[in-house]
């Protein structure tokens, strides 16, 4: 992993695997689909290029800087309005195959949530996704077993 790692951030790969766990996340965790870090997948030295205003790595193509665009409209406006942002910059994405998909995430990234029975003081609904560190969004130390 650590190779991968480093050769990635150097952009010596041609072609690298990695989960997509934060895809759904546009807002919280977009590293792997917008160039904002040299963690992103599809070209490691756009991210560089982002992330020192251009003093390192290469500039992306104006297809990225216009998602990028997007994506920086987002804590600017209200929720109606950043979810559309949101699907916007998921539809030119699909669009474009930047990245191929070979499986999806598991129902939880949808929010359905599976309990024990005799599980209480679970939320019926919480933030699901790795940047929230989920299941600690339900507050799991303060759930008990009535039995």
């Amino acid at each position: 992993r650590s190779l991968l790692q480093t050769r990635r951030d150097a952009n010596e790969t041609h072609v690298s695997i990695w989960d997509q766990i934060s895809a759904g996340f546009i807002f919280s965790a977009p590293q792997h689909l917008l160039p904002i870090s040299n963690g992103f997948q599809p070209g490691p030295a756009f991210g560089t290029y982002t992330m020192t205003d251009g003093a390192e790595g290469i500039e992306p193509p104006q297809e990225y800087k216009d998602l990028l665009d997007l994506f920086n409209q987002g804590p600017l406006v209200g929720d109606a309005d950043r979810a559309e942002i949101g699907k916007e910059i998921y539809r030119r994405l699909a669009e474009a195959q930047y990245t191929i998909g070979v499986a999806g995430l598991s129902p939880m990234i949808q929010g359905v949530i599976v309990k024990n029975k005799d599980l209480r003081n679970v939320p019926d609904a919480a933030a699901n996704s790795w940047p929230h560190r989920t299941p600690n969004t339900g507050f799991p130390e303060q759930w008990y077993y009535d039995r």
